[in-house]
């Protein structure tokens, strides 16, 4: 999920200022656990055909 900068889940035209995951421990008793990670982000949406893709990857 992605957290908007007033704390509570993202909404269209807000902030993007963290996530939250879901943690699995590695105990297989355990509970899954959400954890919030903040941070600034930078999200990018533009198709596996982008201009913005060829300029970022280096081709194997």
């Amino acid at each position: 999920m992605l957290v908007s900068d007033k704390g509570g889940a993202w909404e269209e035209g807000e902030v993007v200022t963290g996530v939250v995951y879901r943690h699995q421990p590695s105990d297989p008793q355990a509970a899954a656990v959400d954890r919030p990670a903040r941070a600034h982000l930078t999200i990018v949406c533009d198709g596996m055909y982008s201009n913005l893709r060829r300029h970022l990857s280096v081709p194997k």
